[in-house]
């Protein structure tokens, strides 16, 4: 039987009730301080989006309208060029693994599309994956896997410790870093449209749309190096910000409760 309360243990027990005035006194105090609180939370939550949109807006302005980040480099726009993913290197996805070859404890830890980027709740043994990642397609330490399915779009930097990643779901493109190096790839998969490739929402990212995606990027692997380290300093920044917003959301949540419970304390 699942635990639960008793109706009847709910009407046996004493509440304390203030004189009506008081009552009245009490529920004045708590609205004016409320709407108080209620508009610290809005400007809270305000600056919260701002601080993401403006690394967003950083973002899109680096790969949507590449002039800038020429600029900013301090570069020409000569040294910069247009290809396809599918023109920077091959994409690729581990060899399919079956549900009955999963586990849910065991020796390495197998990535579904649920769970990429999180904790993994499968797992396959020790000797799959040495067979499958010395046969089949695996990525190398700093390869960008991405969602393909689902949630378009998502992205971990591959760390090279023991992992499997479920096949189709999960793709890279194996690119060569003498043209692009991963870090430049992996702000650009940020940015990236990925509803452009079909002109709606999609579920899906077929191997063929990712191939056709556009990528601008300078020649120079030490501009792109530059990119990338401002790239990252401003997403630290904004990583500060949020933080910082979404502890004072949790502390006026607190101080809320805190409130209510000197309320019916009889301590306002």
């Amino acid at each position: 039987m699942k635990p639960g309360i008793n109706r009847n243990d709910v009407y046996s027990i004493e509440v304390q009730i203030p004189p009506l005035p008081e009552q009245q006194r009490i529920v004045k105090i708590l609205n004016e301080i409320f709407a108080d609180v209620a508009k610290a939370k809005e400007n809270a939550e305000k600056n919260l989006q701002n601080a993401k949109e403006l690394f967003e807006s950083y973002l899109q302005s680096v790969f949507a309208n590449p002039s800038s980040a020429k600029a900013s480099a301090g570069r020409p726009g000569k040294d910069w060029e247009e290809r396809k993913l599918g023109d920077i290197g091959k994409v690729s996805m581990c060899k399919r693994v079956f549900k009955h070859q999963t586990t849910k404890t065991g020796d390495i830890p197998f990535y579904k599309i649920g769970t990429f980027g999180k904790e993994p709740n499968a797992y396959i043994s020790n000797k799959i994956y040495n067979e499958f990642r010395k046969k089949f397609s695996f990525p190398k330490k700093g390869d960008i896997l991405i969602s393909a399915s689902g949630t378009i779009g998502r992205r971990v930097k591959y760390d090279g410790e023991p992992a499997y990643f479920q096949d189709s779901n999960i793709v890279w493109i194996d690119n060569d870093e003498n043209q692009i190096i991963n870090d430049y790839l992996y702000h650009f998969y940020g940015a990236c449209n990925w509803d452009s490739t079909k002109g709606a929402t999609i579920s899906r990212l077929y191997n063929d749309n990712l191939k056709q995606i556009k990528i601008a990027f300078p020649k120079s692997l030490s501009e792109q190096k530059s990119i990338v380290a401002k790239l990252d300093a401003l997403s630290a920044e904004t990583k500060k910000l949020e933080a910082i917003y979404k502890q004072k959301l949790a502390n006026l949540e607190e101080l809320k409760k805190s409130i209510l419970q000197r309320a019916f304390a009889g301590e306002l």
